[in-house]
């Protein structure tokens, strides 16, 4: 081994000693058996400043099935966006990781050879998340001029009828199950639904004025808004200004307030004249008006006329249901693919993105069971209830219980999901054989690289090597996935704590280490880890 390798492996040991002792764990050196390995993990959730707090862990070599480690390993846990996991599994089980979702736009009525529909032009979602979403997702950013080009080349010059939004496809409400109203005015719990735009979601930036006692300026901005268009009156939600801007120096604050189904959103609070603006991404109420301006301003751009209205068909106005024969298809818009939309999911650890993957494992199970088959979720089952059915048909061929999974949406936001540490390893498992195994563990966050993990376990020997899920919530800290020993040995875990309030620091006593840190110490001496089990 040369001596530049030496002096990177030294370095890596170094910070990694050093983060260990940082969260309570003070080896001398990576441990060298199981039984070594255990009782250091067992010391380290013993501290008392766990005392109120309960561990869930199972760790399972992939190798040999051994159990390297438990504690409360069958018992009930709140996931947060390690549901994600699930959902990923069941979406990768249902559907071709080629997979793509298309979004199109139908005439009810033929052109006639001057250019005249005589009918209605729908533009039909089936649950396309990045429909109109940033550029990094791979979908096309502006879609609606894209939309419009292809009718120019159908011929299309002018609709006679209504333009339709049509987002029936998924017979659900636009928000999970169990979902908290103080979550849905932020990005995070954007509605979901059969069409969306820009992920639901639009930026909000708060600027001082000109002068002390003014109203701060308030500006819009969203991926499907044209050039210049900066006018709130141009979202589908009205703003009401309340801010005012203060002398220099002044301790700023800035609030919001949308009433749950409401458009309306209160800004409040104050920005001194020396601040740099504010800004935050909030949900998108009513996004359908958005997608039908939007569409609107494109077909007029492209010389395509409507005569009639402006229509929104969506659950439960409209039941859910298949495009008529007699509609024409005249243009088409299509998803990345299944894998790169996971790969989303996972490392944004995108909730929008993750229910809208559960909406489709429902619809599609829904078409080919029987009508009854989700009777134990409700007599007339939501296309969200139909996920919950596909999701515990899937679990017995991972091996899993359905009753040590109960999970009611796809995101991990609801409070009422609870699984086991042992139900989720034996997923990882199940998925580490599954002809998708690449591509599951390829959309994980990679500690020290990406996603959710891109500055959790920096320089030591997980960095790299660990593809795992995060879940957080509020006193809930969760952390699923695979990593690699330093003896080659792949390993699946699951590390969850629940009801955990960190004590406070004090001047006479070292600073107390994040959850996340704590988690990721086990972690940690699993990827130092010499012994084999």
């Amino acid at each position: 081994m040369t001596s530049s390798i030496l002096r990177a492996v030294a370095t890596a040991l170094t910070a990694s000693t050093l983060f260990l002792q940082g969260c309570g764990l003070l080896p001398s050196e990576p441990a060298h058996s199981v039984a070594s390995l255990a009782a250091r993990i067992q010391q380290h959730i013993e501290q008392a400043r766990f005392s109120a707090a309960q561990w869930g862990i199972k760790i399972v070599s992939l190798e040999s099935g051994r159990t390297i480690f438990e504690r409360n390993a069958d018992k009930y846990f709140i996931p947060a966006s390690s549901t994600k996991l699930y959902t990923g599994a069941l979406a990768l089980d249902t559907f071709a990781p080629s997979m793509r979702i298309p979004t199109r736009l139908y005439a009810t009525a033929p052109i006639d050879p001057e250019g005249v529909m005589r009918g209605d032009l729908v533009l039909y979602g089936r649950g396309d998340p990045t429909f109109g979403a940033a550029e990094e997702t791979g979908a096309v950013q502006h879609p609606f001029d894209a939309l419009a080009a292809q009718l120019t080349h159908m011929g299309l010059k002018r609709v006679r009828g209504h333009l339709v939004i049509d987002s029936s496809y998924f017979a659900a409400p636009p928000i999970g199950a169990a979902w908290q109203a103080d979550d849905l005015q932020w990005s995070y719990g954007a509605e979901v639904s059969a069409l969306t735009v820009n992920e639901n979601t639009f930026t909000l930036i708060v600027k001082p004025a000109a002068a002390a006692g003014q109203p701060c300026e308030i500006t819009p901005e969203a991926g499907w808004m044209r050039e210049g268009e900066t006018d709130p009156a141009s979202l589908p939600v009205k703003i009401v200004n309340r801010t005012f801007t203060t002398a220099a120096g002044a301790a700023p604050g800035i609030g919001l307030y949308r009433k749950p189904g409401s458009g309306t959103l209160y800004v409040f609070g104050s920005l001194a004249l020396s601040d740099t603006p504010w800004q935050s991404a909030l949900a998108l109420p009513d996004a359908f008006k958005a997608i039908g301006r939007a569409l609107s301003a494109a077909l007029s751009k492209y010389q395509i006329s409507i005569d009639g209205d402006l229509r929104i068909a969506h659950w439960p106005d409209r039941e859910a249901q298949g495009i008529p024969e007699r509609w024409t298809p005249l243009a088409r818009m299509e998803s990345p693919a299944l894998a790169d939309l996971l790969k989303q999911t996972f490392k944004r650890s995108q909730n929008l993105y993750a229910q809208a993957l559960w909406l489709q494992a429902g619809r599609q199970i829904s078409e080919t069971a029987p009508a009854n088959a989700c009777a134990k979720e409700g007599p007339a089952c939501t296309t969200e209830q139909w996920g919950v059915y596909a999701l515990n048909a899937f679990l017995p061929r991972a091996g899993i219980a359905p009753n040590h999974a109960q999970i009611h949406e796809g995101s991990g936001l609801a409070r009422p999901n609870l699984v086991t540490p042992a139900a989720t390893v034996a997923l990882l498992r199940y998925m580490s054989l599954h002809p998708a195994a690449h591509i599951f563990e390829d959309a994980l966050p990679i500690a020290g690289v990406d996603g959710t993990l891109k500055n959790r376990m920096k320089n030591t020997a997980a960095q790299n090597n660990v593809h795992a899920k995060t879940g957080t919530l509020q006193y809930v800290y969760t952390l699923s996935g695979y990593v690699t020993t330093a003896a080659k040995e792949r390993l699946a875990f699951s590390i969850m704590l629940n009801h955990y309030l960190p004590p406070e620091s004090d001047s006479n006593a070292s600073s107390i280490p994040s959850p996340t840190d704590d988690i990721d110490a086990i972690v940690v001496q699993l990827a130092e880890f010499l012994g084999h089990s």
